[in-house]
């Protein structure tokens, strides 16, 4: 495991759109919808909810 301060902002990512220049560059970048599915307990908790 690595502790970091903070995340690198330097670097591009040729999948991600993230901030241009003159923009400062995001520490974090938004996913697409769709791209991370639940599973285990958060799939049954999100499951439960949507009953309710």
């Amino acid at each position: 495991m690595t502790l970091v301060d903070k995340i690198e902002t330097q670097a591009t990512n040729q999948y991600y759109v993230s901030n241009r220049a003159p923009l400062i560059p995001s520490s974090l970048i938004k996913l697409p919808v769709g791209s991370v599915k639940p599973d285990g307990f958060l799939k049954e908790f999100l499951l439960r909810q949507k009953k309710d």
